[in-house]
């Protein structure tokens, strides 16, 4: 009697924004919404033949966490990916730029406790490190999770003098959801705004927890801020570069995986 051979797992890939990952959704093939109970959804596919389950969480770290242990119950993934935009935190690090984390690491823990932190899975990172993906620069160095926007300069150095090279806002929740759930975890972030570069703190108030602009709020903030309104085209052009730059390189990952 032959055994049928049970399906390949699929990847995970995590982002907040749907900005985030919108480049690699469009490279899925045969792409099919799925739906939780609770209405959260995420896109099926395949990538470079393999099969892959892209979502969205929302911002911050617990809703993070939230979405990727809903997503880890149904589909149990054989490895999560967790990609997004982040700030520099050391000189030399450009915009479009990507960190690949060897380590998440709290930047406050809710409660007062010590920082926490994960360590990347080892045969991930190690895949990581032999790509060699033309046009990307990509580094290795320790991602810090703040629960808030970090877009001064000056927060900018506080972080990077613990020891990190990125600074984002969703990386531990899914690290945490990852480690408890036995799912390897690698975490990528492409830099929005490099060590130097201001963020202006209209911009860190228009989104909703959801990662989405809110409207009034929008247009309320930027009519009394002339500065965050010229600082839009080129945060927009650094979106668009990093969101395709995390596009390559996740495909690029996923797709040295041998074909079984």
């Amino acid at each position: 009697m032959t055994e049928t051979a049970s399906p390949p797992r699929p990847w995970a890939v995590l982002s907040a924004l749907a900005e985030e990952i919108a480049p690699l959704e469009r490279s899925v093939a045969g792409g099919r919404r799925a739906q939780a109970g609770d209405g959260s959804s995420w896109l099926e596919g395949s990538l470079a033949g393999r099969p892959v389950v892209l979502a969205s969480t929302g911002m911050g770290a617990d809703r993070a966490r939230a979405a990727a242990e809903r997503i880890f119950a149904a589909v149990r993934p054989r490895a999560v990916i967790a990609i997004g935009y982040a700030g520099g935190l050391r000189d030399g690090l450009d915009a479009g730029d990507l960190v690949v984390g060897d380590e998440v690491m709290e930047a406050e823990t809710p409660g007062g406790g010590a920082p926490r932190s994960w360590r990347a899975d080892a045969d991930l990172l190690a895949r990581a490190r032999g790509l060699a993906v033309p046009g990307l620069r990509v580094v290795e160095g320790r991602i810090v999770t703040a629960r808030e926007v970090a877009g001064s300069p000056a927060q900018k150095r506080v972080l990077g003098g613990r020891g990190g090279a990125a600074v984002e806002m969703e990386s531990s929740g899914i690290a945490g959801a990852a480690a408890a759930a036995g799912v390897p975890a690698l975490c990528v972030r492409a830099i929005l705004d490099e060590a130097g570069y201001e963020i202006p703190q209209a911009f860190t108030r228009l989104l909703g927890p959801d990662g989405r602009v809110r409207p009034l709020a929008a247009l309320g903030r930027l009519l009394l801020n002339p500065a965050a309104v010229r600082a839009i085209p080129e945060l927009r052009r650094r979106s668009q570069a990093a969101s395709a730059a995390l596009a390559r390189f996740v495909e690029a990952l996923v797709a040295a995986e041998p074909l079984r």
